[in-house]
């Protein structure tokens, strides 16, 4: 190679050096750069899944409530229907009782004899 090549190429290579370096620099800012948002990223990824966690812990105790409130509200259904049943027992019976009785006081009142006014007429 001639010395007037080698002033060529090396006058070539210089410039093309140093704007190699530079973009070498700007692709390592650039890296950093990118490194620090998938930190960013990871950190906001850590934060979502723990509150992802709290949610389902929150959703599985609502179940949990919510399960434990339909048996008690399928128990004091059964205990109302049973006091219901037990009511209208009752209540049946106290209906014949009184009405045993009324049909007694109704025998009674037709034996005894009609009430007379003061005039002699039957009253009321």
């Amino acid at each position: 190679m001639t010395p007037e090549e080698m002033n060529r190429a090396i006058a070539f290579l210089i410039p093309h050096s140093a704007q190699f370096s530079v973009q070498m620099e700007q692709l390592r800012t650039h890296q950093e750069q990118f490194s620090g948002h998938m930190d960013q990223l990871r950190l906001r990824q850590e934060q979502f899944s723990g509150h992802m966690e709290q949610f389902q812990l929150r959703q599985e105790e609502f179940a949990a409530r919510q399960d434990r409130d339909h048996q008690m509200l399928i128990r004091g259904l059964a205990d109302l229907r049973e006091s219901t049943g037990r009511f209208q027992v009752w209540a049946t019976e106290l209906l014949a009782i009184q009405s045993k009785r009324l049909d007694r006081h109704d025998r009674i009142l037709d034996r005894l004899p009609p009430v007379q006014g003061p005039e002699g007429t039957p009253g009321h």
